[in-house]
């Protein structure tokens, strides 16, 4: 998964690891293939961004899972509590604050992506019209093009 910048290898072994976690974000497709939806690749992510500010695998997981556990009992804990008479605001938590900041990295990278895939296109486009040109150039001229006596005749000159 290039997105990830990991090799099938590595994902298959963070899904190992990881699986409890993910078990509601993973289904198999087509030819038993893994399929992870949206919540699922952006906990990969977090996980790949936890590696990379250099916490093990194992490490990684453990604080994601204590992340999502301090996330749920936040959300119970707001549809437990009584209709408040002004609206409560939730504190931003260290985690909250480092999901924003994974957010924000995320909606960077796609970015990135989405220029880099557009200069991609511009790019073949011009190759297209640079190879219709040339197609259009080296292919003999039509009958209509040619005039009634053909193009070989001209070729030729009889």
């Amino acid at each position: 998964m290039r997105y990830l910048g990991l090799s099938e290898y590595q994902i298959r072994a963070r899904l190992r690891e990881i699986g409890a976690v993910l078990e509601d974000h993973i289904y198999r497709g087509k030819k038993n293939r893994i399929l992870i939806d949206d919540t699922g690749l952006k906990i990969l992510e977090r996980l790949r961004q936890l590696e990379n500010e250099g916490l093990s695998v194992a490490d990684s997981v453990q604080k994601i899972k204590e992340e999502m556990a301090e996330l749920a009992s936040i959300n119970v804990q707001n549809a437990t509590s009584a209709t408040p008479k002004e609206p409560q605001t939730v504190p931003q938590t260290t985690s909250q604050t480092e999901l924003i900041a994974v957010y924000k990295q995320m909606i960077d990278t796609l970015n990135q992506r989405i220029e880099s895939l557009e200069r991609q296109l511009q790019k073949k486009d011009e190759q297209i019209d640079r190879l219709q040109d040339l197609l259009q150039n080296r292919l003999p001229p039509t009958k209509e093009e040619a005039g009634r006596r053909g193009w070989l005749r001209r070729l030729f000159g009889r």
